[in-house]
């Protein structure tokens, strides 16, 4: 955590980064994309930081082991209310 992402836009990235929002995806392997969406983090040190908070909350809401654990247990609870 602490900062933002760039990330090539492929498979599961593109479920948990939002584009322009918790980072910024670029097309796989286009390296003139990659460096622009580098320098315009570099550049510019409020959405650096705008975009890595954003990305913290996401993942801490989203992807934290607690939010696991109470999905899972849902699914298991939902199962078995079925038998």
């Amino acid at each position: 955590f602490g900062v933002p992402v760039v990330a090539s836009a492929v498979g599961g990235l593109q479920e948990i980064l939002r584009n322009h929002v918790d980072g910024v995806l670029v097309t796989p392997e286009d390296v003139t994309e990659l460096a622009d969406g580098m320098s315009r983090l570099l550049g510019d040190p409020g959405l650096r930081l705008q975009m890595a908070n954003a990305f913290k909350k996401r993942v801490e809401e989203k992807f934290s082991w607690v939010t696991a654990y109470g999905l899972y247990e849902e699914l298991y609870l939902s199962q078995a209310r079925k038998k």
